[in-house]
Order: C-alpha cells, then structure tokens, then sequence
C-alpha cells in the first residue's frame, strides 16, 4: 500500500483539455498539497501541464511508475488498455463512479495484468 499512498513517482494519464476535468484537478492538487516525487502528465493535447514538461506517450516515460492515475471522466477502458501495455504495477482510478458495464471491463482488464487498483470508489 506504501507505493498507492507515498509513491515516488506518479504519471496521470488523460488529455487535459479541460481546466476543470479529473486529470488537470488531480495535478493541480497534488502540485499544491506538496507532493514532492516525479510527476508527469501524459497527454498530446498540451506541452505543460501547470509549469510541468508533458509526456506525450508512456513509452516516453523516463522509467518505471510507482502509480498510474486514470481519470473516469474519459475514456477509462483506453487509457487502462494503454497503461497495461506500459508495464503499470499499480492503478488509481480518480473521479466519478464508473457505469458498471465499465466498471467489469476496466477491473477485469487490471486483474488479468496483475495490476493492483484503487478506485473510483
């Protein structure tokens, strides 16, 4: 659990075209409440999220990540295919409550990666 709560290094995952989406909130509270590891957006939308160097794929990722976080307020099956590909060990699902059709999709998915996950409830 010390890796879902303390991690050293967190990549948030969305497309960050919204100021007000799960994945440009999720940043922005970490950045202002201290989180002192690496953090990177992962996005092709935009080259900075709030002062930080956006990653524009997971490979481009400089090593491996304590955390991922998928917004739910997107396309949560994607970015959770997309993450499983990456080698992702762990997962937290931030944001609203999924539809329960995705919500299977998405657990079945980690769970046959072996990826631990947390959320969104």
């Amino acid at each position: 659990m010390h890796k879902f709560f303390s991690p050293n290094s967190v990549a948030v995952v969305g497309d960050f075209t919204q100021p007000s989406g799960v994945d440009a909130k999720v940043v922005e509270q970490l950045l202002t409440h201290g989180y002192r590891g690496k953090l990177y957006p992962v996005t092709t939308k935009q080259e900075q999220i709030f002062g930080l160097d956006s990653v524009a794929k997971l490979s481009d990722l400089p090593h491996r990540i304590d955390l991922f976080i998928i917004p739910t307020d997107q396309d949560v099956v994607s970015l959770a295919r997309r993450v499983v590909k990456a080698g992702a060990t762990r997962v937290l699902l931030a944001g609203p409550e999924l539809p329960a059709l995705q919500q299977q999709k998405v657990s079945a998915l980690l769970l046959k990666a072996g990826i631990k996950a947390l959320g969104p409830t």
